[in-house]
């Protein structure tokens, strides 16, 4: 069901959260949510639950700008200047270092926004969790792909030059938390040597004390691209990841966030299809 909200720019500052219609977690069985908050309510939310979200992601939006006990930056929805829903979903759209690029999305709205008779009025896109709490951190992440010897011989074998697969990158931080991040939502999955690939990733937890990594490449879970590696990929090989927060400049000075983590592979070494491979921190 579309959400009742209304598409066309009015405010002062326009939101659109996952695009503005469909919302996470709204599509469920009320079944689900019915145990918790009876079937009267159970019924009327999973009829509204899109255009209710609003009222949900503002008061999701009140906290404290440290979480307690444990010193580090809240999360915050922060909406992103995009041309569309679809760019801003491929990672095209993460930069936040000029006046308007991005803004927090409910109670602090007003506090990163232009303002004036000249400024310029932006769509801001963001992404959100299912269920409470709806915040996630979110990340551009560039992926940089080699032309290590197993990589770029395979090209020559394949009319098309290319490793088809899909990409996921495991995170292990200073705290222990372990982060996974699929690749793949809106990839293009024609993965060529010594190219670079954008893509957005989220997670519950900030992720600015990494300890160490590895990544995965394997099989799409699309099934035509399946078979396609099975067929021709033999290797990928891997320059280096980059992981970028996607967060308001004064938020990253106050906690120093690293502006970027760079998980580093090497030429000498492929990601075996349906293999995990070690990388290492800040050192290419």
């Amino acid at each position: 069901m579309e959400g009742l909200g209304m598409r066309s720019q009015v405010g002062h500052v326009d939101f659109y959260p996952n695009g503005g219609s469909d919302q996470p977690g709204c599509h469920s069985s009320p079944f689900t949510i019915l145990p918790r908050i009876g079937i009267h309510r159970a019924a009327r939310y999973y009829v509204t639950c899109d255009h209710f979200r609003s009222i949900e992601y503002y008061i999701d939006s009140i906290r404290p700008p440290i979480q307690p006990r444990m010193g580090q930056p809240a999360c915050q929805m922060v909406g992103v200047a995009c041309r569309d829903w679809e760019t801003y979903a491929q990672g095209r759209c993460a930069d936040c270092s000029h006046p308007g690029d991005c803004a927090a999305m409910g109670y602090l709205s007003d506090l990163n926004m232009e303002k004036g008779p000249h400024a310029t009025k932006h769509e801001y896109y963001v992404k959100t969790a299912e269920e409470e709490p709806f915040c996630l951190f979110q990340y551009q992440v560039l992926v940089e792909t080699g032309c290590g010897h197993d990589f770029c011989g395979s090209v020559a074998d394949t009319a098309s030059g290319f490793n088809p697969g899909v990409i996921r990158v495991e995170l292990q931080t200073r705290a222990g938390k372990l982060a996974r991040l699929n690749l793949d939502d809106y990839a293009d999955a024609e993965l060529k040597p010594s190219a670079q690939y954008v893509y957005l990733a989220t997670s519950r937890f900030p992720l600015d004390e990494v300890r160490g990594a590895k990544v995965w490449w394997g099989y799409s879970s699309k099934p035509e691209m399946a078979a396609e590696l099975r067929e021709s990929a033999t290797g990928l090989s891997l320059k280096k990841i980059q992981v970028i927060p996607i967060d308001l400049p004064e938020k990253i000075k106050r906690f120093s966030i690293p502006e970027v983590t760079v998980l580093c592979g090497s030429p000498e070494k492929v990601i075996e299809k349906n293999q995990y491979l070690e990388l290492t921190i800040n050192s290419c």
